[in-house]
């Protein structure tokens, strides 16, 4: 110790060394024969009679310690070891008690009102060793062996000379003696004295292992994490936090739910590094692996991290959650903040993205990926291309990120043109926006800045493509007149750094450039400095179909020598009057239909200037009953829309019939079309089976009718080229068809032939059949000999 310690080195030992240590060893110690100083002495013995090494290893702190001496006498009766001492390490601690237990230093290990039960180290009656003692740390130091220092200490008879070793002794005692728990106390000890140990390190042994010094490495005290704000939801996906609750870094490995190992994303960090003091929210991909948890189930997390140790060793730890139950998922919700949010035109070959993304719904999120135009593979942004600039990849609800991306080589050149931006995460929640591009330090914005999805989009299928600038008098709007003509009316603003001049209007997806004579600003001028507002006003009427809530992209670029920015959205047309419109598709799909089952779905929208109040539908002069609004109310103000649902009992309408439609307001607006009724083939559904459907001239008629769909259903009419046939001439009297099952009717020829007339063989029946549900089939049958 002189010769490899410094004198600041702290060595512990029992007292009965402190002498040796300090004079001969120049360390320093804090014990000897000299101390009187119950409370350290206590201390030191739970350090050694710990049998939780981690709990020994804060002992050993609260004495300051580098290094830890045990001297064993190999169980040779006058050599004086610790192994005879050890009783004295847990009286003195236990006396103690009182003040470790003010100091702050009680364990859950500890005994009632003692630190350790004596007890269980040693039983008073018998002498014989408890399990116990075997797990104190005291006996642990004393029987190990450290390979890493060339020493072995021997367990077996057979490794050693039982006549000349004189670690005999210890052999045969080990093999021999008894432990009150049952066995001999070689059962308690593993082969070779080769324990593992995530605290001492062996620095010294002597050559027989009388000596042993062992380094103390606190890494164990100065690593820990704390998981918190776990959850697990049945959608495939979990979330929790981590916190860094030691002084060293650590690299997170694995997270497991009950048992079962998954991949996880840590929010801002690619190499799951979480530093000292850190905290980091964690995303867990349980789909991938095709596990699924249910709402309800009992799970818990369990996360394993790494430390750096010392002698370059690597301590591996783990945490874990108490049990808790899966949750359902709520839907989430993103949002790219358009206002903060630029596509600068770096070369006419590249853009970069500078993108402001928001948590706006309940869930903590992960962004998975960023795309142009189409979420498709190859229109996903390369991960290489993105770097956070604030936050990180996963978001609480209300956190906002900043992401760059570099490098974009679809073309937004020449600066007008545009595409879609979007960013997803791993369970397809998503938003996208259109944009066009700008030169750096150069901003003009249509105003205001925000973009929606259309009133029709978001009152029926909820997209997430917010392409349309909001209808605003005092910022944005668009009229057509009962002249024909259409004005559009749109506030700019210059939202850059550097004074540029409007350049050019452009409208409809082809990007007709709109004539100069077409367009003027309300100042009178057409240079914007920094931060100005104007107002463009363009005559699109020759341009577009002038027709109310007809959809017009609009571009205006701004130019200082060159084109230099620009700006780019959708507007909805208001008719310059009252009006109303029934809006039979959105992007493709159809939100008004009738039901041949006498039950109706449309949405309306208010495509005038003025307030409105729907008053009645209805549909072939029939007002329709039971109105409902799924979406909306009878009260429509401008652009507003309404979902509507209701009933049209007796009107007998089948899968062919056209409906006329007509909806009256409180004004003079009023809305009349022509639907085709409409049968949902999932729930009611029919079929006539040719093989099984036959036409005898000399017998009869046989029809066979399946019912595809989910309900039942009840057949009102049948007609045979084109002539109505009268249910009752049927032989059968029941006509209502069960889902999943088929009806046969027959109806004799001579019957038939009464009704059509003559009938030969060869001939073409053409039958029609309809059903109460609206559900009808046509098929053709030849009449045979």
């Amino acid at each position: 110790m002189r010769s490899n310690l410094q004198g600041t080195d702290v060595v512990v030992s029992w007292w009965d060394y402190g002498y040796w240590l300090t004079p001969i060893g120049n360390v320093t110690t804090v014990n000897d024969n000299a101390t009187m100083n119950q409370t350290r002495i206590g201390l030191t013995g739970m350090a050694l009679m710990q049998t939780d090494e981690i709990l020994s290893a804060k002992a050993f702190r609260a004495l300051k310690a580098d290094y830890v001496l045990v001297y064993f006498g190999l169980l040779i009766s006058g050599l004086g070891g610790d192994e005879g001492k050890w009783p004295w390490m847990v009286k003195i601690c236990n006396d103690n008690y009182a003040t470790y237990k003010k100091m702050g230093l009680e364990e859950d290990n500890w005994g009632e009102d003692s630190v350790f039960i004596e007890d269980e180290y040693q039983d008073s009656s018998t002498g014989k060793m408890g399990a116990k003692w075997f797990e104190s740390q005291l006996v642990k130091l004393m029987f190990s062996s450290a390979p890493e220092l060339g020493f072995i200490q021997p367990t077996n008879p057979d490794d050693i000379d039982m006549q000349k070793d004189i670690r005999s002794t210890y052999v045969n005692r080990i093999n021999s003696q008894e432990v009150t728990e049952g066995g001999v106390w070689k059962d308690y000890i593993p082969d070779n004295g080769l324990y593992e140990s995530k605290v001492f390190i062996p620095e010294y042994f002597s050559n027989i292992g009388l000596v042993k010094l062992y380094k103390i490495d606190y890494t164990v005290l100065d690593s820990g994490f704390f998981i918190s704000d776990a959850e697990v939801l049945d959608n495939g996906y979990a979330t929790f936090k981590l916190q860094n609750t030691g002084t060293k870094d650590l690299l997170i490995n694995d997270v497991d739910i009950n048992g079962i190992n998954y991949d996880f994303v840590m929010g801002g960090n690619t190499n799951r590094t979480l530093k000292k003091g850190d905290s980091n929210l964690v995303w867990v991909d349980i789909k991938s692996k095709g596990t699924s948890f249910q709402k309800d189930d009992v799970v818990n997390i369990s996360v394993r991290a790494q430390s750096e140790a010392l002698e370059g060793r690597i301590y591996d730890f783990s945490n874990n959650t108490e049990n808790f139950f899966v949750k359902e998922a709520q839907q989430g919700s993103i949002k790219i903040n358009r206002e903060n949010s630029k596509v600068i035109q770096k070369k006419s070959t590249t853009t970069d993205l500078f993108l402001e993304v928001e948590n706006i719904g309940s869930n903590i999120e992960m962004l998975d990926r960023f795309y142009i135009n189409n979420d498709t593979i190859e229109n996903r942004v390369n991960p290489s291309n993105i770097e956070f600039l604030s936050g990180s990849s996963i978001l609480e609800p209300g956190d906002k990120i900043n992401v760059h991306i570099s490098n974009i080589t679809t073309s937004f050149f020449p600066i007008r043109k545009f595409n879609k931006i979007g960013v997803a995460t791993p369970y397809n929640i998503s938003d996208e926006l259109l944009f066009s591009s700008t030169e750096e330090n150069y901003s003009l914005s249509i105003l205001t800045e925000e973009r929606i999805l259309s009133p029709e989009n978001f009152a029926t299928i909820k997209g997430n493509y917010r392409k349309y600038i909001p209808f605003d008098l005092d910022l944005t709007s668009a009229f057509t007149y009962p002249n024909g003509t259409t004005i559009l009316k749109i506030k700019v603003k210059n939202t850059g750094d550097i004074i540029f001049g409007i350049d050019s209007v452009y409208l409809t997806e082809s990007l007709l450039e709109v004539d100069f004579a077409d367009f003027y600003t309300e100042s009178g001028s057409l240079n914007l400095e920094k931060n100005e507002e104007d107002f463009i006003i363009v005559d699109a009427t020759n341009y577009i179909n002038s027709e109310a809530n007809e959809e017009v992209l609009v571009s205006i670029t701004g130019s200082f020598g060159t084109t230099v920015t620009s700006d780019i959205g959708y507007i909805q047309t208001v008719k310059y009057d009252e009006d109303i419109k029934i809006i039979q598709s959105v992007d493709g799909i159809t939100t008004s239909f009738i039901y041949a089952n006498e039950t109706g779905r449309l949405l309306i929208k208010n495509t005038g200037n003025k307030p409105i109040t729907i008053e009645n539908i209805y549909l072939n002069d029939t007002k329709a009953s039971n109105i409902g609004y799924t979406f909306g109310s009878s009260s429509l103000d401008i652009q507003e829309c309404a979902v509507v649902s209701f009933d049209i009992p007796n009107l007998a309408i089948n899968d062919s019939d056209d409906v006329v439609i007509k909806i009256n307001t409180t004004s003079n607006a009023q809305a009349v079309e022509t639907y085709n009724a409409f049968v949902d083939p999932i729930f009611y559904n029919i079929t006539i089976d040719d093989g099984a459907t036959t036409a005898s001239n000399a017998g009869n008629l046989t029809l066979t009718i399946y019912n595809s769909g989910q309900f039942n259903v009840t057949i009102n009419s049948i007609f045979i080229n084109d002539t109505y046939i009268p249910l009752s001439t049927f032989y059968e009297s029941l006509f209502e068809v069960g889902a999943g099952n088929s009806i046969f009717l027959n109806i004799d020829m001579n019957d038939l032939e009464l009704i059509l007339g003559t009938i030969d063989v060869n001939d073409e029946l053409v039958i029609l059949v309809r059903t109460d549900e609206g559900a009808e089939f046509s098929h053709k049958v030849d009449v045979l000999a």
